[in-house]
């Protein structure tokens, strides 16, 4: 036989391998070692004598209930850890691990997307919370929950983390950088050689809202510094926030609305804010949840 035959003469696959050997010895044949059994189920390996309880090993086309000796057994390559019902089988290019009768809806695995790229590590899965899943590409690792799963924290870190580089927050799946203001018509405007006014998204549905502004003439108590940000900065509630009038020696009471805007809400102490008085905005954070 041409070795260029081998998937047409019967090494395709475990079944038809079987159904070789049997065709010769007969259907119903079976071959029994000191630690093994070979029959029309497949090829089942044994810790010691074949019984109850040892079973370790197997190779089988299908799963079955009874290897002959009371051993459920899956399909495919499939390694049993002896009387515990933990096991772990390789079939369809998919290596699976579990535990019989855990009553999950799927087990962990180990496989990879059909263009052969990524490893993808799933976690067992059950009609509650649906299962985790891990994806390590050439660039990247995505950590998220299998389809149909609710929203809840895909990473939990007990302990210490050591990061070589930066950790990035996401918005819509895009790294997130600082944001300039956006100033409205009433003339704010960044102070020359101060912080740069700026915003950003942070861990935990956080914003860092910082920098230093000039104030305009005619400016009035509730007046719009900025335009509206992004629907992705905008708090559930409107919060303060706290300015230092560097110039005139004296708190300011700002706000971040909840449609993203970034107001002047009033003096805090005695002294007025006076137009072209500079007010340094320090980092402050708003939470978008609350």
């Amino acid at each position: 036989m041409a070795f260029g035959d081998a998937k047409t003469k019967g090494f395709g696959n475990a079944s038809q391998i079987f159904a070789n050997i049997l065709n010769l010895i007969g259907s119903n044949a079976k071959i029994v070692g000191p630690n093994f059994i070979f029959n029309n189920k497949g090829l089942f390996l044994y810790s010691g004598a074949p019984a109850t309880g040892n079973l370790v090993e197997s190779i089988t086309p299908a799963a079955g209930s009874d290897d002959g000796h009371g051993n459920p057994f899956d399909a495919g390559f499939t390694s049993y850890q002896a009387g515990t019902g933990v096991f772990a089988e390789l079939l369809a290019g998919i290596l699976t691990f579990g535990k019989t009768g855990s009553g999950f809806a799927s087990n962990p695995n180990a496989g990879t997307d059909s263009g052969g790229q990524q490893l993808i590590l799933n976690s067992a899965s059950n009609t509650i919370n649906n299962g985790t899943e891990i994806a390590l590409d050439l660039n990247n690792v995505l950590i998220q929950k299998q389809a149909g799963g609710p929203a809840d924290p895909l990473l939990t870190i007990l302990g210490n983390i050591g990061v070589n580089g930066k950790i990035e927050t996401l918005l819509a799946g895009i790294p997130e950088t600082e944001h300039a203001f956006s100033f409205t018509a009433a003339g704010w405007a960044q102070a020359a050689g101060r912080p740069t006014c700026q915003y950003l998204l942070q861990p935990l549905g956080q914003i860092l809202v910082m920098g230093s502004v000039v104030v305009p003439a005619g400016f009035v108590p509730g007046q719009a510094i900025t335009n509206a940000a992004a629907a992705g900065y905008r708090p559930v509630h409107g919060q303060s926030l706290i300015g230092a009038d560097i110039t005139g020696n004296t708190a300011v009471r700002l706000f971040w609305t909840a449609g993203g805007v970034l107001q002047f809400s009033n003096t805090l102490s005695p002294t007025a804010v006076a137009a072209g008085d500079t007010i340094d905005i320090p980092p402050q954070t708003v939470y978008l949840n609350n």
